[in-house]
């Protein structure tokens, strides 16, 4: 009786066992031929896995210092020294519009491999301002605090004699519908008129 048990619990078992290997190796099956047609398409197209974008949609910001729609050259006050500042369009995205600014030193003062800060190049008091004539309205940097501005931070962000360096600033989007603003970097430079909004 217990051995005509046992060999009745044993053929169940197998057939238990044999009908999950089968399941599991077309699974398995399936899941080899699909890892074999990615590789062989990504040799095919050259693609890696280095290559997908990263997962979240996160990216960097294409600012080429090539793509100024405006630029001026100063002399800093007191020196022989000259920046060229090139300007970008503004952006609004939300409620911030953000300001991109290319400063470039020619230090005469400095060597061609010194560190030469946005701070060097502008002085202290520095703070664009947008001027938007049309509806009577400037815009200065937004400020969380007396000491957080929504700025780049001027002593260091830094450059090289000939070398462009970034800085940014944040505004509040314009209240009204305007496509264009004048932007005024420096008090002793004439401003930057009708300077595109890109939304």
């Amino acid at each position: 009786m217990r051995t005509a048990r046992r060999t009745g619990l044993l053929g169940a078992g197998i057939l238990v066992a044999a009908s999950l290997a089968a399941c599991s190796s077309g699974e398995n099956g399936t899941a080899a031929a699909s890892g074999t047609d990615d590789a062989a398409e990504s040799a095919e197209t050259g693609a890696t896995d280095s290559d997908t974008a990263p997962a979240g949609g996160a990216g960097v910001a294409g600012i080429d210092p090539a793509d100024v729609v405006a630029e001026q050259t100063y002399t800093v006050p007191g020196s022989q020294d000259t920046v060229t500042v090139g300007l970008h369009s503004l952006v609004v995205d939300g409620q911030v519009m953000t300001l991109n600014l290319y400063f470039t030193p020619e230090f005469s003062s400095a060597s061609d491999d010194a560190a030469i800060s946005v701070f060097d190049m502008v002085g202290s008091g520095f703070g664009p301002t947008l001027v938007d004539r049309a509806n009577l309205k400037e815009y200065t940097i937004l400020s969380e605090n007396i000491t957080t501005d929504w700025e780049a931070d001027q002593v260091y962000t830094e450059a090289t004699n000939g070398e462009p360096v970034l800085w940014w600033a944040g505004f509040a989007a314009p209240q009204d519908d305007i496509d264009t603003i004048d932007v005024r970097v420096l008090d002793e430079l004439p401003e930057f008129t009708d300077v595109p909004i890109v939304r």
